[in-house]
């Protein structure tokens, strides 16, 4: 693969009619496009019938886009089986929990024989047939993964032998999960099964445990894929296209077998930008280095909404520059024009149904120029940030598995302290608790609710080298098997926390309370613990109700850092303030940009590359010290500044 910022597009010939090919190749050249993404949903154009293959269809497509300077990234077609397949072999249709057939899109069973044959067949044939394409360089696996709970007796018997490979004996696994309650004990493994309604009992660790088989059967069936595709194809790359911030697979296990990840990425037109903000460090933190947004938004969306906002002039730039801001070495846009049949009827493309261009190509060819002139250079840098909050996905599946509050979420709770570091113009990483954490100041921790030895001396490690954690409500609650700890809250970092939870309140919608923090008061509306100083001290106590001045927050000296434990959720302007203090203690700087402003910067070895973004649908005045030259467009930029409304800037000193 070549070095250089990628730009493209998500392409369907099978769309159109062949003679259409050519024009749409030429006006994706004078867009400034570099590669096209094809084949990932097109099983039954390449397998019409059971054995029988046929590539002409896009064998010309990539003929006609390569001769027009186009790269190929090929999809693996495995995400929709053809119908001949459905209706064939009824079995690869996954089953809900009330064992029936649920089909529709992406609803196969992953661990069903006949689908992992059909798949691997498919996927070897492809392989062969293009391993020698000079224009193809890429791989995309299946499309979306979704982690789709099925409830099968293929999946039974896969989950019984996941099982035994985790626990060795079934003794172990009735002492983990606790089956001693409600007389759930198994005395043999063919009595073991999944936690669907035909079930008596299912209890907490049987459901993370399902959460976690789930999750380990896709990333089997993509490995499946990737091995073929490295043995036949050593010289492509290979990736998949995850949903940023989808939480229903270990996107950190499955991006391992990945050159790179890549991401989709639809942002709302009325949305808070946090949300896009945060699919993009989701996305750069599955294998901490650059990713790429193989999907990107340029119009009206067909679902998961009400209505249908028009795009804004300047937004479809606007979002892939972010992309490109916090750290993507490639976006590609869906999709090149509107489509005409079936379920997505209703998303525009970058031309509309009927084939002229929309607004949104004269702004993706503007983009695809200002990477152009940006340089290889820009491939190579590293996001620049001190801070990192962990993100644990085990930790998400455990707090669903049982009812705490009904507006505690791992979501709810992770996003009050993102959206707090960004409104302190902090820029984070969101990284695997086992990441390496030593280049960080400040490393945030929020909601672990289950923990391991490992994640615990990972971050006991980093406080005691000198870092700064802050650790938030229902932290070391549960083992990693899911059940409750039988030492204090909060559990394996009870030490480095230096304090202890004696109570909490779970609050309903209508009732609130406060802390006292450095003298002003905060509300705090949701889960409330009551803590315990044994080696911390107090710097936050309650103000109300009967456990008035008791102890909300606490810090406490652990080696040559600190740690902060916040008790108290619901209250954003609290952990704004905690986090505030806590960067200045440790060097971590924060900015005061106007409203709207977000600026990133990625450093390479031609120096750092400050991207400074308007998210505001108003112009802003942005003040800069010295002088900076802005790449794309050569100008000069100093003193006080006029932002229009979506702009983008990538600037280097001068």
């Amino acid at each position: 693969m070549d070095k250089k910022f990628y730009v493209g597009v998500s392409y369907y010939p099978e769309h159109w009619p062949s003679e259409r090919w050519e024009t749409d190749a030429i006006l994706m050249k004078e867009a400034g496009f570099n590669i096209v993404r094809i084949a990932e949903l097109a099983w039954s154009v390449i397998e019409p019938e059971d054995g029988v293959f046929d590539f002409r269809l896009f064998d010309g497509a990539a003929e006609i886009l390569s001769k027009h300077g186009m790269q190929i990234m090929l999809g693996t077609p495995t995400s929709i089986p053809p119908q001949w397949m459905w209706k064939d072999f009824p079995g690869i249709v996954r089953c809900n929990e009330y064992g029936l057939p649920d089909g529709g899109r992406f609803n196969y069973c992953a661990n069903n024989p006949d689908f992992i044959r059909f798949s691997k067949r498919l996927v070897c044939k492809m392989a062969e047939h293009y391993k020698d394409d000079p224009a193809v360089i890429s791989w995309q696996i299946d499309n979306e993964f979704r982690g789709c709970l099925c409830y099968c007796e293929h999946c039974g018997e896969a989950f019984r032998i996941w099982l035994r490979d985790k626990y060795g004996t079934l003794d172990n696994l009735n002492k983990e999960w606790g089956t001693v309650f409600w007389s759930q004990t198994y005395n043999s493994w063919d009595r073991v099964d999944l936690p669907s309604k035909k079930e008596m009992i299912t209890n907490t660790s049987q459901l993370l445990d399902f959460r976690r088989f789930v999750s380990d059967s896709k990333i089997r069936f993509q490995r499946m894929q990737v091995k073929i595709l490295r043995d036949i194809c050593p010289s492509h790359t290979v990736t998949h296209n995850g949903m940023g911030s989808f939480d229903r697979l270990d996107y950190y296990k499955l991006a391992e077998d990945l050159d790179f990840y890549g991401c989709d990425v639809y942002p709302a037109v009325d949305e808070e930008p946090s949300v896009h903000r945060y699919q993009c460090d989701v996305s750069r933190g599955i294998k901490e280095k650059s990713y790429w947004v193989l999907e990107q938004k340029n119009g009206y969306i067909n679902f998961s909404k009400d209505y249908n906002l028009a795009i804004e002039p300047g937004l479809v730039r606007f979002w892939a520059m972010r992309d490109a801001a916090r750290g993507a070495d490639g976006v590609l846009f869906y999709r090149w024009r509107g489509g005409r049949f079936g379920f997505e009827q209703h998303p525009n493309g970058i031309l509309r149904h009927d084939g002229s261009k929309r607004r949104a190509y004269g702004e993706v060819k503007q983009f695809a120029e200002e990477m152009e002139i940006l340089g290889e250079d820009l491939i190579d840098s590293l996001f620049e940030t001190e801070v990192a909050i962990l993100r644990s996905f085990d930790a998400i599946w455990a707090l669903e598995s049982q009812f705490h509050n009904i507006n505690l979420s791992y979501e709810a709770l992770f996003m009050e302290y993102y959206e707090a570091a960004g409104e302190l113009g902090v820029n984070v990483d969101i990284v695997n608790p086992l990441s390496d954490l030593g280049k960080y100041k400040v490393v945030i921790a929020p909601g672990l609710f289950t923990l391991n030895s490992e994640i615990a001396a990972n971050i006991m490690k980093f406080a005691g080298a000198g870092g700064a954690v802050i650790l938030s409500v229902r932290t070391g609650v549960k083992t990693w098997s899911n059940t409750t700890v039988d030492i204090p809250w909060p559990g394996l970092l009870r030490d480095a926390s230096g304090c202890t939870v004696t109570e909490f309140d779970s609050l309903p919608a209508h009732a609130a309370n406060t802390v006292i923090y450095k003298g002003e008061p905060y509300t705090v509306n949701t889960f409330l613990e009551v803590l315990k100083c044994e080696t911390g001290e107090a710097i936050g106590v309650y103000g109300g109700k009967f456990y008035k001045g008791e102890p909300a927050i606490t810090q406490n000296r652990y080696g040559k850092g600190s740690v902060i434990y916040s008790g108290a959720m619901g209250g954003k302007e609290l952990a704004r303030a905690v986090m505030r203090d806590v960067f200045g203690d440790n060097g971590v700087r924060t900015e005061n940009w106007p409203e709207g402003i977000e600026v990133t910067y990625r450093r390479g070895e031609k120096g750092v590359y400050m991207f400074v973004l308007n998210a505001s649908p108003e112009n802003r005045e942005v003040s800069f010290d010295g002088k900076y030259r802005n790449l794309p467009d050569g100008r000069e930029i100093s003193g006080i500044v006029e932002m229009k409304r979506f702009d983008a800037m990538v600037l280097q000193h001068i």
